[in-house]
């Protein structure tokens, strides 16, 4: 607002302050003509001229601040049943990337747009990936099947993935955690008042907040766990500090009531990782400990008197049962290998992005009929082959790299890449039992990986100094 008035009193207009009025207009005008079209009343008018003035200034927001259509689109995780309620917000999402791609193209002086010598060695491996789903099996990759067209959502995921090599700084970095953080306690918190008023007999129900599923739920609190440590070891103020033990409490309540046994088994190697390798140099405090311990044990006397502790105690002695999720797990996973060694093609090529669906039909038995393979690794194989496979595994590889000697840089930024080191490896981690090649967290690690290796070579080691942003 302030840069606005400023432009005025130079009357200088720049595009973004044209395109204003003009979003605010067209926001105005659609949402009159569908309630013309569609017959609605007063309030629905309202609604739908109040949510497309809302994308507008997000638009807008994105257009002046590329970070942003970053951020927005990565918290859209922990929101997912949120955002398929919301109207048009789906189909904004990959706009708000576009956009973020259009503004740092256009907006930034010749050295920062869009070249050649902008791409690296792993945005030209997921450039392959894409390729070679779309040479391999053009139909599957260009079709609408499973919700999405796969050829473009990995196109978003590449946009994604060098928005954030190119555009993120640790100041900008940081805010995208603690945003996401927040939005995914927000998520968490319905699960935690509805997990207060079951009774005995409704504990079994594994609760979602605003995520999709239950699983998709723990995991998003499991980054933000990641994320919250590596923020917290950095907070000098107490009140925020005192914030930071709440949002821990919140996050493992929720992973607890969501009954996801991958993100218990992920709490076990992740806590030590959390409270001794991401500090670094910055050591332990032991206030921080004694916090730590607190929480623990405000969280156990909180499942064992809500009755969680049964329902996770049976939980594990049912997951090894003859008809438990294991068991069922075992037998999708050997289903996804007899496709992928059905042929010598669906060994090299596999049988196309989101075809093991339809596969399953010929192959599996019946039980596995319309279900995806719940792996990230057979997932690869059956759907995109050894070739597919090596190329993924080849940006995960490189990633790793990445942020390993960013890790060793020391200060801000080997404090931000240990984290999200520690991001990747709960991506391969969780991949054992979800199919998450498609997801915004593992691209989005990709170019964050690029990023902090490239500032962490200008940074002297132990320099604390964030990068320079290039917008201000």
């Amino acid at each position: 607002m302030t840069s606005f008035f400023r432009q005025m009193r130079r009357q200088r207009w720049s595009i973004e302050t044209l395109y204003t009025p003009a979003l605010t207009a067209v926001g105005l005008l659609a949402s009159f003509w569908l309630g013309r079209i569609l017959g609605t009343g007063g309030i629905a008018i309202l609604s739908t001229v109040a949510t497309l003035l809302a994308y507008s200034v997000a638009f807008v927001v994105v257009w002046r601040w590329p970070y942003w259509g970053i951020i927005l689109v990565t918290i859209s995780r922990p929101l997912t049943s949120l955002v398929l309620r919301m109207p048009f917000l789906g189909s904004a999402l990959p706009l708000f990337g576009g956009v973020a791609l259009a503004s740092y193209v256009f907006h930034e002086d010749s050295r920062h747009k869009l070249t050649i010598r902008s791409f690296r060695f792993e945005h030209i491996l997921g450039l392959l990936f894409i390729l070679w789903m779309l040479g391999t099996h053009p139909i599957a990759a260009t079709a609408y099947t499973g919700g999405r067209i796969w050829a473009f959502t990995y196109l978003q995921l590449l946009v994604l993935m060098w928005l954030a090599s190119e555009v993120l700084t640790i100041s900008w970095l940081q805010t995208l955690m603690w945003v996401y953080v927040v939005v995914s306690v927000v998520s968490a918190w319905p699960s935690v008042v509805q997990a207060q008023s079951l009774d005995a007999a409704s504990r079994s129900v594994r609760l979602v907040g605003l995520a999709a599923s239950p699983n998709m739920l723990a995991g998003s609190l499991l980054f933000a766990l990641v994320f919250l440590r590596a923020l917290h070891v950095r907070v000098s103020k107490r009140w925020v500090s005192m914030l930071c033990v709440v949002f821990y409490a919140v996050i493992v309540l929720t992973i607890t009531f969501a009954v996801s046994y991958t993100a218990y088994f992920a709490l076990i190697w992740l806590v030590p990782f959390l409270m001794w390798w991401v500090p670094g140099r910055h050591g332990i405090r032991w206030s921080s400990v004694l916090w730590s311990l607190l929480v623990v044990l405000v969280i156990a006397w909180l499942i064992v008197s809500m009755g969680f502790l049964d329902v996770t105690t049976q939980g594990f002695e049912y997951v090894t049962t003859e008809t438990g999720p294991f068991r069922y797990r075992v037998g999708l996973w050997s289903s996804t290998l007899d496709i992928w060694l059905n042929t010598f093609s669906n060994m090299m090529r596999g049988v196309g992005p989101g075809q093991f669906i339809q596969e399953a039909q010929y192959v599996a038995s019946s039980e596995f009929w319309g279900r995806v393979p719940h792996s990230l690794y057979l997932t690869l194989l059956a759907e995109y082959g050894m070739v597919g496979f090596a190329i993924f595994a080849a940006m995960i590889l490189a990633a790793f790299r990445n942020l390993w000697i960013a890790a060793r840089a020391g200060g801000e930024h080997g404090l931000m890449a240990r984290a999200w080191l520690l991001i990747l490896l709960l991506v391969l981690f969780t991949g054992l039992s979800g199919s998450n090649q498609y997801d915004k967290i593992p691209w989005l690690v990709f170019g964050v990986g690029i990023a902090l290796r490239r500032e962490s070579g200008n940074t002297k080691p132990g320099q604390d100094t964030a990068a320079l942003d290039v917008r201000q």
